[in-house]
């Protein structure tokens, strides 16, 4: 029987124990692979050490970019209301104090002007012969025309269609009248 390394042949005898060599050779691969990964893990870890920091100086630019833009947010509409309020103020006071100064000096402070009557006179009024001379303010003809066709008996004073009529020249059988609702004015002759 023949020893090798600390064990004999399995068909020539029991096995023995291993050898300190063999036990050697295990660990000192075990330790190979231990710092083999170590060193794969290490260089993995300063690369991505560089993404992790390129990360936290992006979350950091994002993170004061939008705080700044809900804070410049705030103060716009803070600061446009309280301008809309003094710049109203300014502009009454400014506007009270040159007609004040007006005033103070004689000058007259002209308003503005109401816009002008508008006058026609009418081609005709639906009614000839018995009423004749139609002429309106502040409507058109045909408004007019559509009033008279509405009459019933005419007297001294009527209304129709909300305008009050009433007669302003002549007598029982003929004259003038004058019929007004708010601005709309028409006047008519009426001859029986």
């Amino acid at each position: 029987m023949t020893r090798r390394h600390g064990t004999t042949h399995p068909a020539t005898g029991p096995p023995t124990r291993p050898g300190r060599r063999r036990v050697a050779l295990v660990a000192a691969t075990v330790l190979l692979i231990a710092v083999a990964v170590g060193v794969v893990g290490y260089v993995t870890g300063r690369a991505g050490g560089d993404d992790r920091e390129a990360a936290q100086s992006a979350s950091k630019r994002q993170g004061r970019s939008e705080g700044e833009g809900r804070a410049r947010r705030m103060g716009y509409s803070a600061g446009y209301a309280r301008g809309q309020r003094v710049g109203y103020r300014q502009t009454y006071r400014k506007a009270d104090r040159a007609g004040y100064r007006s005033a103070l000096e004689g000058r007259e402070i002209t308003p503005t002007p109401e816009p002008a009557d508008i006058l026609l006179d009418c081609p005709v009024t639906g009614a000839e012969p018995n009423v004749a001379n139609l002429s309106v303010r502040n409507m058109g003809c045909a408004e007019a025309v559509g009033v008279i066709g509405d009459f019933g008996s005419i007297s001294q004073t009527f209304s129709v269609r909300g305008f009050a009529c009433g007669r302003i020249s002549g007598g029982d059988l003929g004259g003038t009248w004058r019929c007004q609702e708010e601005g709309k004015v028409f006047r008519f002759d009426f001859g029986d």
